[in-house]
Formats: structure tokens, sequence, C-alpha cells
């Protein structure tokens, strides 16, 4: 596939905005490589032939877990030093055993070096990491060193993660009984500016692309430009948290994606955040709320809906006989201001 100067020339510019401390993730890099249709050498080939790049920054992965040896050779015909990465740690942290972890990722063809080699390794590992790594994944989060960034610009990075909302809803007029909708959040993380959407059916690939499009979407608003493309979107990497729709929506739309490792939360902090805001404002005000606080004596509110009748719609102006007894439903109204 032939790609033109004008999109080599923009990806280029985009994995070096996206570097950190002159390094560029190896994620970003076959990120890049799938949206062109080239390989990720040929990716690292132009980041090497680039006019901006320094010969003293090296394109490696930023999740190495060790650090260069001082005094190490240099050059173009220097060997490089196996190195134990996130991928490998995972594979220890699944298995428990060391040679059961090289025998699973020679396996799958992630190493291709000898067990003494693989071991070495592992022991410059910090041993905070590697203790970590024995209790297995919530262990290796407890352990985890990462840096604290701040996004340069706007647009940046978008935090994206789904919940369920904390409120109870009709979602058309035919419909009989409440529901709980889906709940999804994109915040920019330079200027915190929150986008909230609120879908009555599980969320989907063509939801969260449609969520990303309305994002992306530039508009004014009293002189203030809202929206636009960001660098990179950042979420969470489960299945609970509807990872593989979010990286599909991403993949859609052309964009680069940053999940962050599993057990992670705090990676994602923005959007969870977000989360606690946008439920917050609903459980203060919503009628349907499910989280209203305690009542006068000390008791939890409880906001529950019972089903539309002809007698009794949610609305409550149905006949009194009609209505559930008030030590099964405790009405919610909002609090003062």
């Amino acid at each position: 596939m032939t790609v033109s100067s004008t999109d080599r020339a923009a990806s280029i510019a985009r994995l070096r905005r996206l570097a950190v401390d002159g390094r560029v993730s190896n994620q970003h890099v076959r990120d890049t490589a799938a949206r062109l249709g080239v390989t990720p050498r040929t990716v690292r080939r132009w980041l090497t032939t680039d006019p901006h790049h320094a010969p003293e920054r090296a394109v490696v992965d930023i999740g190495s877990t060790t650090a260069p040896v001082n005094g190490a050779r240099t050059g173009a015909n220097a060997r490089a030093r196996f190195e134990i990465t996130p991928e490998h740690l995972l594979a220890y942290a699944d298995s428990r055993s060391v040679r059961e972890a090289y025998r699973q990722l020679a396996r799958h063809g992630q190493v291709d070096c000898s067990y003494a080699t693989f071991a070495r390794a592992l022991a410059r590992v910090d041993p905070a990491r590697r203790y970590g790594a024995l209790e297995g994944f919530p262990g290796m989060s407890r352990n985890w060193v990462y840096l604290r960034t701040t996004s340069p610009h706007r647009n940046h990075s978008l935090h994206v993660d789904h919940t369920h909302a904390d409120v109870r809803v009709l979602p058309d007029h035919r419909a009989r009984t409440a529901i709980r909708p889906y709940l999804t959040v994109a915040v920019d993380a330079a200027t915190s500016l929150v986008h909230a959407f609120l879908w009555k059916t599980p969320v989907n690939t063509d939801l969260v692309a449609a969520a990303l499009a309305e994002v992306a979407t530039e508009r004014d608003y009293h002189g203030v430009t809202l929206g636009g493309v960001p660098e990179q979107v950042v979420f969470d990497n489960g299945a609970e948290n509807y990872a593989a729709v979010t990286h599909k929506s991403a993949d859609m739309l052309g964009w680069v994606v940053s999940p962050i490792p599993p057990y992670s939360s705090w990676l994602n902090g923005k959007a969870e955040r977000a989360i606690q805001l946008v439920n917050s404002r609903l459980t203060g005000r919503a009628p349907g709320a499910l989280h209203v606080g305690t009542t006068q004596d000390g008791k939890r509110r409880v906001s529950r809906t019972c089903r539309r009748t002809p007698t009794c719609p949610p609305c409550g102006r149905g006949t009194r006989s009609t209505w559930p007894s008030p030590r099964l439903w405790t009405r919610s109204t909002p609090a003062s201001p």
C-alpha cells in the first residue's frame, strides 16, 4: 500500500506529540502501522529518518521495566539487550512460575532468547514489581510505577469510560417498566470538559462510535470552540469496561488508542471522576434517582418506580388505592438548594 507524503508526515508528527521523553510507545507504532496499511518496522524507519529525529533518543517501548546498562555498547553493530516487558510480567503473574512463563512466551513466539537469559532479565526487574507479579494481577497493579502526565493542549487525550447511571427512567412513552440506562462519558484531559451520553440499550460499537464522532465535532459556544479530533483515546482495558467496543469504535474513526493496563483504574481517573460527577447530579435532582440520601429518621431513602397502569401512572397522579404501600415505596424529593 502506497502512503502519501502528507499522511506520512501527519502520522509521524502525531507520534512525536504522543512521545514520552522523546520515546514512542510500541502500541502507538503498531496502531499507526495498522491504520496506514504498513508494517511497524516501516513506521520505525520513518521515525529514525525523520529530520526532527534526535540521534540520542531511541525508539523503544516506554513500558520497559529495566533501565539500560551503564557502559553498554552502542552503535549499529551493538546487539540489543533482552529486557522484560509488561507482557512478560503478565505471563509471569498468570503462571506464578519463571520456567512456565518462559515456556508460554516461547510457545507464542514472544521471546527469542534462552531460559537463562530470560531469568537474568527477570532478576534485573524492580523487586517490588517482581514480587507483586507473584500475587497476580491485583498485586502487579499495586506495585506499578507510572509517570504523572499533563496534557499540553486541548484534544491531546480523550478519556472514555462506561457504566450504569444511578437513575431509573422510562425509555419511551410506550414503556411500562423503568430501566437503568447505560452511561458513557468522554473527558478532555486538558480542559476537563465532560461529554455524557445515556443509552437505553447495552453499549455497542455503533453507539460508542456515534458518541466519539459527536465529541470530535467542533462547535462554537459563546465564542469558545468545543470538540475536535483527539490525539489519543484512553480507556480501561477490561471486558467489563467494554474495552473491545471502545477500541473498535476508535479504529472505525482512525484514532490512536492507549488502553491502560488491567486493574489500574486510577490511570483513567478523569473518566472515573466524571462518572461520579454525572451520577451525583442525577442523584441530586432526578426524580428516579437510586441514591438520594437519607430520611429524617436516618434511614436510607430509596426510590422505586412502580409499573405503569391505566389507573396508576408513574407520575403519581393515580388513585390512592392503587399506590404502593408507604412501607415499600418512599417517594424521593430533591434536596433543597
